[in-house]
């Protein structure tokens, strides 16, 4: 899971929490990955 944002914020702590549901839930590891920067587009670009 891509974040667009710096980890320790709001948003990575969600994210976490989500991938931890995910995890749980389709039995395979969900990892987060932080690529803050460029309001979002560093990350969109890394998806992309």
């Amino acid at each position: 899971m891509v974040v667009g944002f710096p980890p320790g914020g709001a948003v990575d702590s969600a994210a976490r929490l989500i991938a931890d549901l995910l995890t749980a839930r389709r039995g395979q590891p969900v990892v987060v990955e932080n690529r803050p920067g460029g309001s979002g587009t560093i990350g969109v670009t890394a998806v992309a």
